[in-house]
C-alpha cells in the first residue's frame, strides 16, 4: 500500500510538473525562511550563556539624575565596585574593565597592525568570566603592569607557529609583554575584545574615585542573593563614599546636592539580559533589541502559516482533477459485505460470496458507444446487515473505468469472486479498465459488473 501511494505521488508530480514545482517550492521556501529566522532568534537569546556563573553575574549600571535630564550609563565610578565588595557580604567577587575607545598600533619585528578591540582588565578577570586561558598561568598573567593577554586568533596572526609567551609587542606608549593566550571570545557575548592589558598600566587604581564614570563593573553575588537586596543598600553606600568628593568639587553638602535635583541610582543588570535589554551610554559594543527579536518571531510564524495555507489551497484546487481516482478508490476499496457468516474467507480464497456496493455517477462523458465515469459517489453496502469483518480490496489499476452507454448511471457494482458464476441478468453491463481493454464478462468468471437500476 505504501509503495503504491509513493508511486501515485511521483506520477502526479511528473504529470503536473509546473503545478508541483510551484506548490513544493512555495512550501520549501516558507519552511526555509522560518528555520533561518528561528536560528537567528536562538542566537540572540544565547548571548552570555557560556559563563559558568551566568545566573549570578551582574553588571552595575547607573541612572544619573541631573537637574534637567536623566542619563543611563553602563560605566560607573571606578572605586564604587571595590566599596561594594568591602561593604556588602552578598558580593562574592568583583572585577572591572576599562575601555580605551581608541585604536592602538602594535608592532612585532617587521609586522605592524592597528587594533581597536582592547580592554584593560584586573587579575581576577578569569575568575569571573568563563574565558579559557590556553597558555600562561592564570594567577600570574597580570603580575606586571605591562602584561598583555591576546586571543588565539591574534597570537597566530602575530607569531604564527612561535611560542608567544614572553614576546614583546611595541606600542607608542611603550612595550607590552605577552603573558598569556586565551580562547577566542564567543560572538554571542556582549564583551568584545582581542587583547586584555593589565589595569595597573593605567594607574587609575591609585586615586579613589566615586563620582566620575569610567569602569564597567561586574559582581558575582552569592547563591540565593536577590539583586534587589544590593540595590536597596546602594543609596547609603553612595552617601558614605561619594559625599566628600561631591562637596569638594561643588562646595555643597550631599543633602544640598540631591535637593538641587541631582542623584545616583545604581541598579544591577543580569549579564544574560545585557545584549537584548540594555542600550546605555558607553556600551562596549552595540547591543540587540528584544522588540526586533519579537518582530522576527512574528514574521517567522506568519511565513510558515502563509506557506502552509498556500500549499493546502493549491492541493485543494488540484483535488477536483483527481475526483475520478477518488471514485475508483472508493469502489474497489469498499467494505466487505457479510451474509450472516462471520468466518467467510476473503475474495480470491475460495469464497462463493459476491459483494455489492451502491454507486451514483455525478460527472460522466460519453464517447461513442461507451460512457466514461469521471467521478463516482459510493454509498453503503446494501442487503448485508451482519458485517463483522471489514475488508478493503486491493486496487489493481489506477485508471478511468468505462462501460457501454445506457439511459442511467445509477445502480450497483457487483464484486464477484474470481472464478465464480453469478446468475445471468440482462440488466448487468460489463465494465473494463482503459489500461486493460479486456471486457469483464458480467455473466461469467470475471471480477466486476455494473447492475443498472
Amino acid at each position: 500500500m505504501i509503495k503504491n501511494l509513493f508511486k501515485i505521488a511521483i506520477r502526479n508530480i511528473w504529470i503536473r510538473k509546473f503545478f508541483s514545482l510551484i506548490n513544493i517550492m512555495g512550501l520549501t521556501i516558507g519552511i526555509a525562511c522560518f528555520f533561518l529566522i528561528i536560528v537567528n532568534v536562538r542566537d540572540e537569546f544565547s548571548y552570555d550563556n557560556f559563563h559558568e556563573n551566568k545566573d549570578r553575574i551582574y553588571r552595575v549600571a547607573l541612572e544619573r539624575i541631573y537637574p534637567d535630564n536623566v542619563v543611563f550609563y553602563s560605566v560607573i565610578p571606578f572605586s564604587i565596585g571595590e566599596a561594594m565588595q568591602t561593604d556588602f557580604p552578598e558580593v562574592e567577587n568583583m572585577t572591572r574593565l576599562l575601555d580605551p575607545r581608541q585604536s592602538v598600533v602594535f608592532q612585532y619585528e617587521d609586522k605592524t597592525y592597528e587594533e581597536d578591540k582592547i580592554l584593560f582588565a584586573e587579575p581576577n578577570f578569569f575568575d569571573v568570566f568563563s574565558v579559557t586561558l590556553i597558555m600562561g598561568d592564570q594567577e600570574k598573567v597580570f603580575s606586571t603592569q605591562n602584561s598583555i593577554v591576546m586571543t588565539e586568533e591574534k597570537a597566530l596572526k602575530y607569531f604564527a607557529d612561535e611560542d608567544p609567551i614572553g614576546k614583546i609587542l611595541t606600542i607608542p606608549q611603550g612595550e607590552l609583554m605577552v603573558s598569556g593566550v586565551m580562547e577566542n571570545v564567543p560572538k554571542n557575548s556582549h564583551l568584545e575584545f582581542d587583547f586584555l592589558v593589565s589595569m595597573a598600566l593605567t594607574g587609575i587604581q591609585n586615586q579613589p574615585n566615586y563620582v566620575s564614570f569610567s569602569a564597567h563593573t561586574y559582581i558575582v553575588v552569592k547563591e540565593g542573593t536577590s539583586p534587589g537586596v544590593i540595590e536597596e543598600k546602594m543609596p547609603v553606600l553612595v552617601e558614605r563614599y561619594a559625599a566628600g568628593q561631591i562637596q569638594a568639587q561643588t562646595g555643597q553638602s550631599f543633602a544640598e546636592y540631591t535637593a538641587a535635583g541631582n542623584g545616583y541610582n545604581y541598579f544591577l543588570q543580569p549579564i544574560q539580559d545585557i545584549h537584548l535589554h540594555s542600550n546605555l551610554n558607553s556600551e562596549i559594543k552595540p547591543n540587540g533589541n528584544i522588540t526586533y527579536v519579537y518582530v522576527q518571531i512574528a514574521i517567522a510564524f506568519f511565513l510558515i502559516t502563509i506557506a502552509c495555507i498556500n500549499f493546502m489551497n493549491l492541493a485543494t484546487a488540484q483535488s477536483t482533477s483527481r475526483a475520478r481516482e477518488v471514485g475508483i478508490r472508493k469502489i474497489v476499496g469498499s467494505t466487505r459485505g457479510c451474509n450472516g457468516k462471520s468466518d467467510q474467507p476473503y475474495p480470491g480464497h475460495g469464497s462463493d460470496t459476491a459483494y455489492t456496493s451502491n454507486f451514483q455517477s455525478t460527472d460522466t462523458e460519453r464517447f461513442g458507444t461507451e460512457e466514461f465515469i469521471r467521478s463516482i459517489q459510493c454509498f453503503s453496502f446494501s442487503d448485508h446487515r451482519d458485517c463483522r469483518r471489514p475488508h478493503r480490496r486491493e486496487l489493481s489499476f489506477f485508471c478511468p473505468v468505462v462501460f457501454p452507454a445506457g439511459d442511467g448511471l445509477k445502480g450497483k457494482i457487483h464484486h464477484i469472486p474470481h472464478g465464480n458464476q453469478v446468475e445471468e441478468c440482462s440488466s448487468c453491463l460489463p465494465i473494463r479498465s482503459l489500461d486493460h481493454p479486456h471486457v469483464h464478462d458480467s455473466h461469467g468468471i470475471y471480477t466486476d459488473a455494473i447492475h443498472k437500476e
